[in-house]
């Protein structure tokens, strides 16, 4: 019997060991006193790896944290290592706990300090007959680094598009409104009259343009807060389509509205929303024929009241859903009218309004079968 718990116990052992060599992750077991008895191929072959002892040592010699060096202190005799995040996790390991967490340290590789990311679990584990740690690191540095550089690139595109947009604005409705006058004249010819006309739709899409990038920048800098108060969505649902009625008739396109429940009482930001449905609306009619409908749709579930806007049109591939919220998207099917040019910005904006509500945006749809899109929004 003892020699069947033997061999079960140095299969186990070599099971564990086989497992931890082919992981690409940083691998690394320390026993109650935080010593490294055991790690993986992966950090022997890392640019951590020095040609010292590892066994033995305190994590934080091994890696050469700055504190360690810079101290010239064991790892745990720092004024560092009281908050250390790898040292509590491991300490709270060897109490049973699993733990997943993210630490930012300063090391030595080849005798310079570099900033470096790393994303962790640190877990119990029995090795060698005793409870030991085991702490799984992975290094994220270049990913945290990209995502800064996104971060940064971010910022500059929104500080970019407040300035242009605020300084267009101005011009565009100077041409815009000198355009319109231009338009009264009883005089013009024909000729002169499809200028200005041409001169007019060009400067009211600028408009509509800058004013998608002003929303764009005030939604992402947080420079447009949300006005939330309890409001009769049914009522917010009427007063949208009220907007899209003369574009419907104008198209003989029908459209229908379909609510579940008349009472229906939500926390919104009323302007916001009644934004996203006219935007939503008005996309369904750009791409309906003659004699469709548009069909708005509301209705409760789990928690939640869902608004869909069905349309009639050509639909949207596959590949172009996974797509349709991104910022300047637009697909391969044209609308059916091309006075109401996109600016490639309305679903975009729609999006961070709605998630700026808690709630989930999306589209379903077959090709020539329609769209439906749809969004959610919580009821508390």
């Amino acid at each position: 019997m003892e020699d069947t718990r033997m061999e079960t116990l140095q299969e186990s052992k070599e099971f564990l060991n086989s497992v931890i060599n082919h992981v690409n992750s940083l691998i690394f077991v320390v026993d109650q006193n935080l010593k490294i008895k055991r790690v993986n191929n992966a950090f022997e072959m890392s640019a951590y790896r020095k040609e010292k002892k590892i066994y033995e040592e305190y994590f934080g010699n091994v890696i050469d944290c700055s504190n360690t060096v810079i101290q010239k202190q064991d790892c745990g005799s720092t004024a560092h290592c009281e908050i250390c995040v790898f040292r509590q996790s491991m300490l709270r390991a060897l109490q049973g706990e699993t733990l997943k967490e993210r630490a930012t340290r300063k090391i030595y590789i080849d005798g310079k300090k570099v900033k470096k990311h790393f994303q962790f679990t640190a877990k119990p584990i029995e090795y060698m007959d005793e409870e030991m740690a085991l702490l799984i690191i992975d290094d994220i540095t270049e990913m945290e680094e990209q995502k800064q550089k996104l971060k940064q690139l971010n910022e500059i595109k929104n500080r970019f598009l407040g300035t242009v947009s605020h300084d267009l604005k101005n011009p565009i409705g100077a041409i815009q409104s000198l355009a319109y006058v231009l338009s009264e004249e009883e005089n013009l010819k024909e000729e002169q009259r499809g200028y200005v006309d041409e001169i007019y739709k060009t400067s009211e899409y600028m408009m509509r343009l800058v004013e998608d990038f002003l929303d764009i920048y005030k939604i992402e800098t947080g420079k447009d807060k949300l006005c939330q108060e309890m409001q009769d969505y049914a009522e917010v649902i009427k007063e949208a389509l009220k907007y899209n009625q003369f574009a419907a008739k104008e198209k003989s396109v029908n459209l229908r509205l379909e609510i579940q429940e008349r009472s229906l009482e939500l926390l919104i930001d009323r302007n916001k929303i009644i934004q996203v449905i006219s935007n939503l609306v008005g996309n369904a009619l750009k791409f309906s024929h003659e004699g469709q409908e548009v069909l708005l749709r509301v209705y409760k579930i789990d928690g939640e009241i869902v608004t869909e806007v069905q349309d009639q049109g050509p639909g949207i591939d596959l590949e172009e859903q996974e797509r349709i919220f991104e910022e300047f998207f637009k697909g391969e099917v044209q609308p059916v009218s091309m006075e109401n040019t996109s600016t490639g910005l309305g679903l975009a904006i729609s999006k961070k309004i709605i998630e700026a509500h808690g709630g989930t945006i999306g589209v379903r749809s077959e090709s020539s079968k329609g769209a439906c899109f749809f969004f959610s929004l919580p009821r508390e």
